[in-house]
Order: structure tokens, then sequence, then C-alpha cells
């Protein structure tokens, strides 16, 4: 259900914040375990990544309090190039 998800949404950064208390998870998206049996996220643990994507979506909602005069602030800093296509370079 999840899987198409990830193909968007990094898991690895995902999972460690969003959802701590999933084990395996790689495993589980994988659909196999280390010995190549099956297996596959709990109805219990699909409740929780349904919960932590409603809270990760919020944080993506309030993105805009990292904007600054117009200018987006990216990972490590300011862009070089804001939305409207002008350089905000110091």
């Amino acid at each position: 259900m999840f899987i198409m998800l990830f193909d968007y949404i990094k898991a690895s950064k995902f999972f460690p914040k969003y959802c701590p208390l999933i084990k395996n998870w790689k495993h589980k998206l994988r659909g196999l375990d280390g010995n190549k049996k099956k297996i596959e996220f709990s109805a219990t643990e699909n409740k929780q990544i349904k919960q932590a994507l409603k809270v990760l979506f919020k944080d993506l909602g309030s993105l805009s309090k990292y904007q600054l005069n117009g200018k987006i602030l990216a990972k490590g800093g300011i862009c070089s190039t804001t939305v409207d296509g002008s350089t905000n370079d110091g």
C-alpha cells in the first residue's frame, strides 16, 4: 500500500523520524526478510504510517514559515535562485 509512496518520499529519512517504533522497515518495503521469507507491515504499523504521514504533511504545510522575504531556505542555507527566478546571492 505504502510502497509506491516511498518512490517519492525517502524512506530512510521518514521512518527514523516519523515512525521510530517500526522495525525492519527496509525488509517490509522489499517484501522479504533476510531469510527470503515474506514479510509485510502489520495492520498496527499501517495505522502508525498513516498517522505519521499526516504529521509529515502538516510539517510540509508549515514550510512557509521558513521563507524569508520571498527567498526560499533550502538544506544548507539560502538557495541561489528564488521561486520567481531572481537570484539572491549576497
